[in-house]
């Protein structure tokens, strides 16, 4: 029997280059700006051979001691890219990396293909089959660059994001144990249920920057598919998660969300660490609100130990 992992790859692809993993990665800074608690730098760093990424890295004024960081993949935003969550776009409840920043963490904020500068880029030719796969291993070399860091602590790293950077923070803290918190706003909803509410079914999960699979392999059809979100995402346990699900969200459902938490929760019961799963549903639509951001914000501090 398929494990978990050969079954997401079943659907997502294999890496095609996994020895790169936990090498070294340098980068490039192209501008900066001081702020008031934290340095924001634009940078661009080489995940594999032919294919550079832009990033917005933000490092802490005292970088005597080590911090925790937080890689933070962005939502749906088309020429945005990472530097929506950075602080350059018209959303304040999409700027978590620079929120998080401000409070003292080193956090990145990358773009991923087909959005920011990445929106010319195309994963097939360097041999992946999704374009989750090639955003989770883009994510995978994001931590690389943060544990490299001096500043950094390298066992305190989280991810966090909203929307389309909700379900990627989930994806890459279910192939990257070296994040210990992972927080998911507005990007969990069990197939079967999405399916109910959006008019193309499944059809958005099988654009390429998801997983085309979903339509040639699996016949965009939710019962086919060999794993679905709530069993993905209880796969995290035992390690820190924090789900975000807007109870009048109208894309990523409710009730499908609610199957998600509950088999999370379960997972988190059965191993004896409940206090390791936190969840906040908002009477809001498809939003990471300040009340959700704060608390999401809390739960991070506290798998960090703070």
């Amino acid at each position: 029997m398929l494990n978990i992992k050969q079954r997401f790859e079943a659907v997502a692809g294999a890496m095609p280059r996994p020895e790169l993993l936990h090498t070294p990665i340098s980068y490039k800074v192209t501008r900066e700006w001081e702020l008031e608690n934290t340095t924001r730098y634009e940078i661009y760093y080489t995940t594999e051979p032919g294919s550079c990424v832009r990033a917005y890295l933000f490092l802490p004024k005292d970088r005597a001691r080590k911090h925790g960081a937080v890689l933070c993949p962005h939502p749906t935003n088309g020429e945005l890219g990472g530097a929506d969550p950075a602080g350059f776009g018209i959303k304040k409840n999409h700027f978590y990396a620079l929120e998080l920043a401000e409070l003292g963490y080193v956090t990145l904020s990358p773009d991923i293909v087909y959005y920011g500068e990445s929106v010319n880029a195309d994963p097939f030719k360097m041999g992946y089959e999704s374009g989750t796969m090639k955003v989770i291993f883009d994510h995978m070399r994001g931590v690389d660059l943060l544990c490299s860091l001096d500043c950094v602590d390298p066992d305190n790293i989280g991810c966090i994001g909203h929307s389309l950077g909700g379900h990627n923070s989930v994806f890459t803290a279910f192939m990257d144990e070296r994040i210990k918190v992972c927080v998911s706003s507005c990007g969990l909803c069990a197939f079967t249920e999405y399916v109910k509410t959006n008019a193309n079914k499944m059809g958005a999960w099988a654009q390429d920057v998801y997983m085309p699979l979903i339509r040639t392999k699996y016949d965009l059809d939710p019962y086919k598919m060999p794993w679905d979100l709530p069993e993905l995402t209880a796969a995290i346990a035992p390690r820190y998660l924090f789900i975000n699900a807007c109870r009048n969200e109208s894309n990523m459902n409710f009730a499908g969300a609610k199957l998600v938490i509950d088999e999370c929760r379960r997972a988190y019961d059965s191993m004896g660490v409940s206090e390791r799963f936190g969840t906040i549903t908002p009477d809001d639509i498809h939003n990471f609100p300040p009340e959700a951001r704060k608390a999401a914000y809390e739960f991070i501090k506290f798998a960090f130990g703070e």
